[in-house]
């Protein structure tokens, strides 16, 4: 992974772009008219845009925006990265003062009181916010809740595959219904730093379809996975479950690599939208604004 130089086009803004991959994802490398090249012992990187937008009132929390490509997301690594870091900027301070207070040791000067080094850690949570959730289900062209059972693959014992499955196919007002509140409920929960256990999951979900009269009492209960997915032309089809949240509120910007000026104004309502739900006070942003600093021109694309 790569960490290219941050910009800052405003405080508590922060611009910058990660290129990850993975050594040994691919075979080869081609181009026209030219002889293949093995890149076997190469790591084949993407660029993402990140932004950190600083709260105002807090030290502790910040907005991370990572932009993911074709399923690529380095926000895990990323995490990672900031917190190794943190640690070899805490060990450097540590040496500097110890080297430091043995100077004016060996010159017979007064010790200060010795200072304290800490050092970072770095995690993070998929942020949610209901405004987009109900724009799924507001859109929504189709819609289905689904039940399944694993039982172990008979091409091998440590992987599992779909046993059983029962779909029921909802209508627009059963879906937002549903929807809203088995995705308020599992997205609420992670926001508090809970988990939902895939049971849980189909006891709740089991519940809402019982009180809709499309499922008899109980019989959800037989299954251990539950899951919602809806489709739109605009998202496409969108899984909600309890373990996939994160691709419920990864939001769709463009097809192609986005333009500056289009990456934020996608992003900005959502961080606003989001920074509002986690109860956290950010600086205003303007498109055209972090575009000129960013490009040095105020031509939008």
């Amino acid at each position: 992974m790569t960490v290219k130089e941050a910009q800052t086009p405003r405080p508590g803004l922060v611009h910058f772009e990660v290129s990850s991959g993975t050594t040994g994802s691919h075979g080869t490398a081609t181009r026209p008219g030219k002889k293949s090249r093995s890149i076997k012992k190469w790591s084949p990187e993407t660029d993402h845009v990140a932004t950190i937008v600083l709260p105002e009132q807090t030290n502790d929390r910040f907005l991370l925006a990572m932009q993911t490509y074709k399923g690529s997301d380095p926000m895990r690594r990323l995490m990672s990265l900031m917190t190794r870091e943190s640690k070899l900027v805490r060990d450097e301070a540590i040496a500097a003062e110890k080297e430091h207070r043995a100077a004016l040791k060996a010159s017979k000067k007064a010790l200060p009181k010795p200072l304290e080094h800490r050092r970072l850690v770095f995690t993070y949570k998929q942020a949610a916010d209901n405004a987009y959730l109900s724009e799924l289900l507001t859109g929504a062209s189709t819609a289905s809740a689904s039940f399944v059972t694993r039982v172990p693959s008979s091409r091998s014992s440590n992987r599992e595959t779909i046993g059983r499955k029962l779909t029921v196919n909802l209508e627009k007002d059963e879906v937002q219904s549903v929807g809203q509140f088995v995705g308020r409920l599992w997205s609420g929960r992670r926001r508090r730093g809970e988990s939902t256990s895939p049971s849980e999951g189909v006891a709740e979900l089991g519940t809402m379809l019982v009180e809709h009269d499309l499922l008899s009492d109980g019989e959800a209960l037989a299954y251990d996975e539950a899951s919602l997915s809806v489709s739109d032309p605009d998202h496409g089809t969108t899984r909600i479950a309890v373990d996939t949240l994160k691709d419920a509120f990864t939001y769709p910007v463009s097809d192609g690599e986005p333009s500056i000026w289009y990456h934020y104004d996608k992003l900005i309502p959502r961080l606003i939208t989001v920074a509002d739900e986690e109860s956290l006070d950010i600086v205003e942003v303007d498109a055209n604004e972090v575009h000129e600093w960013l490009t040095g021109s105020t031509q939008v694309p």
